[in-house]
């Protein structure tokens, strides 16, 4: 949905349907806003099997030609079993994946980096329409703590110091159709040892 200037009121002047569907629902339906909040906890455990993480579908057509899509997800991971222990993230727009194509641009949390434990991790993905509606840059952002330890975290209040990945790409989704973003993680061993949560999902679409 996109963005139209609000009318300029004149004094006796009727209030249509169509004045008002124009000026508060479809402006207020542009704004930034929520398009999917989920708390529904997702574990990977004992598996090697690729797990979707949550999925977050676009309507059509209301990205327009310059709409943003600001989506998040954050959870726990469980690293006890190995150092060389990975979990790999594949991130999926409009059917198409455009990150974690391939082992080598995938996005990874590696155990070897940590010591062995309890960590936080937090992706958070920005696509912007590019001017047109079938052309995006998506950038995303893995953030995770570096706190570890045999035990893990145990103080969930304390600021924690963090490693970061990066990643991009430009998709060319055709979004006057409905699109569904969705990432997918997979661990490297089934094992009680190494799990991988999903506590969170969060997605904010906005389009001026």
């Amino acid at each position: 949905m996109a963005w139209t200037t609000p009318r300029t009121w004149n004094v006796g002047e009727l209030v249509t349907a169509a004045f008002l569907n124009t000026n508060i629902r479809d402006n207020t339906n542009a704004l930034l806003h929520p398009i999917v909040l989920s708390g529904t906890t997702i574990t990977i455990a004992n598996s090697t099997a690729e797990t979707s993480l949550g999925k977050v579908t676009v309507p059509a057509n209301s990205m327009g030609a310059n709409g943003l899509l600001d989506i998040t997800y954050a959870g726990e991971y469980l690293a006890t079993r190995a150092v060389g222990d990975t979990v790999r993230l594949r991130v999926n727009w409009g059917g198409t994946d455009i990150m974690g194509i391939n082992p080598s641009d995938t996005i990874t949390l590696t155990a070897g980096n940590l010591t062995h434990g309890l960590t936080a991790w937090v992706l958070n993905v920005r696509v912007i329409n590019l001017g047109i509606t079938s052309s995006q840059y998506a950038v995303a952002e893995f953030k995770y703590d570096t706190f570890g330890g045999s035990g893990g975290q145990t103080t969930l209040n304390t600021w924690l110091p963090t490693t970061a990945q990066i990643s991009h790409a430009k998709p060319t989704i055709d979004t006057t159709a409905s699109r569904d973003f969705e990432v997918f993680a997979t661990l490297n061993a089934a094992s009680a040892n190494l799990t991988f949560t999903r506590y969170l999902l969060h997605g904010l679409e906005a389009s001026p």
